[in-house]
C-alpha cells in the first residue's frame, strides 16, 4: 500500500505548525511556574530541537481531536445541525439524487434520505474518476484541518496574554495590564471566530466540488456501465504517468 495515499505532507504540516504554535505558547506557561528554574537551564541543541518537533507534532494531532470535540460541544450548545446535513444538497439536489439513483443502479422512484454515507459513496467514485475534482476537494479539506488545528493553541496563547495582563497587574502598570487583558480576548475572539468561519467556506467548498464533479461526470457518461472498464484503465495508465 502506498502510503502516500493515505498521508500526505500537507497532512503532516496541518499537525506541526499548530503544535509548534501550541508547544510555545505551553512553554511560556510554564515559565510562570515553580519550572522555570530548569526550563531556563535548557540547552538548545540539534537532539533537543528534533524532540521538540516529536513533541509538538505529537502535541498537534492531539490539539486536533480536542478542538473536534470542542467544535461538538459548541454545535450541541447552539442545537445547530452538523455542517455536512446542512450542505449536503444544496447543489441541485434533484438532479444529484438522479445521478446517484442511476449510478448505483437504484430504483428510479427509490426514496433518498440522503446522509454521510451517501455523500461519502460520491466522493469515493469522484476521487476515483475525476483526479482533478479530487485534488480540488482534498485542497480544501486539508485547508480546513489546519484551520481546526489552531484553535487550541490559539487559545493557549489566550491564556498567555490573560497570565502577563494579571501579572502586571500585580505589578506597577496596573493600565498596561487592562490593556494586554482586553487586546489579548478580543484578538482571540476575532481570530477563532475568523478560524470557524473559514473552515465552514472550506467544507462548503469541498462538498459543492465533489457534488458538482459527480454531477459532471454522470452528465457526460463517465459512470457508465459500457464506459466503466475503460476508464478504469484510462485511470490507471495516468496513475503510473504520474
Amino acid at each position: 500500500m502506498d502510503i502516500s495515499k493515505q498521508f500526505s505532507f500537507t497532512d503532516f504540516l496541518a499537525y506541526l505548525f499548530p503544535g509548534i504554535l501550541g508547544t510555545s505558547g505551553i512553554f511560556l506557561l510554564l515559565m510562570s511556574t515553580p519550572l522555570n528554574n530548569s526550563l531556563s537551564r535548557l540547552s538548545i541543541d540539534l537532539s533537543t530541537g528534533i524532540l521538540l518537533l516529536v513533541i509538538s507534532y505529537i502535541l498537534g494531532v492531539i490539539f486536533s481531536g480536542l478542538a473536534g470535540d470542542l467544535i461538538l460541544l459548541f454545535r450541541r450548545l447552539r442545537r445547530k445541525k452538523d455542517l455536512r446535513e446542512s450542505l449536503y444538497l444544496t447543489v441541485f439536489p434533484n438532479e444529484v439524487l438522479d445521478a446517484f439513483r442511476h449510478t448505483f443502479q437504484l430504483d428510479e422512484k427509490a426514496q433518498i434520505q440522503w446522509s454521510e454515507e451517501h455523500y461519502s459513496m460520491c466522493r469515493s467514485i469522484v476521487a476515483e474518476f475525476m483526479p482533478e475534482t479530487d485534488l480540488d476537494a482534498r485542497r480544501q479539506n486539508g485547508l480546513r484541518q489546519l484551520r481546526k488545528n489552531l484553535i487550541i493553541p490559539i487559545l493557549i496563547w489566550f491564556a498567555v496574554g490573560i497570565l502577563e495582563g494579571i501579572r502586571e497587574l500585580g505589578g506597577n502598570a496596573r493600565d498596561w495590564g487592562i490593556t494586554i487583558i482586553i487586546a489579548s480576548s478580543i484578538l482571540a475572539f476575532l481570530i477563532l471566530k475568523t478560524l470557524m468561519d473559514r473552515m465552514r467556506g472550506n467544507e462548503q467548498r469541498e462538498i459543492q466540488r465533489v457534488l458538482l464533479g459527480f454531477l459532471l461526470a454522470h452528465k457526460i457518461g463517465l459512470f457508465d456501465l459500457k464506459n466503466r472498464e475503460t476508464n478504469i484503465q484510462k485511470r490507471r495508465r495516468t496513475k503510473r504517468a504520474a
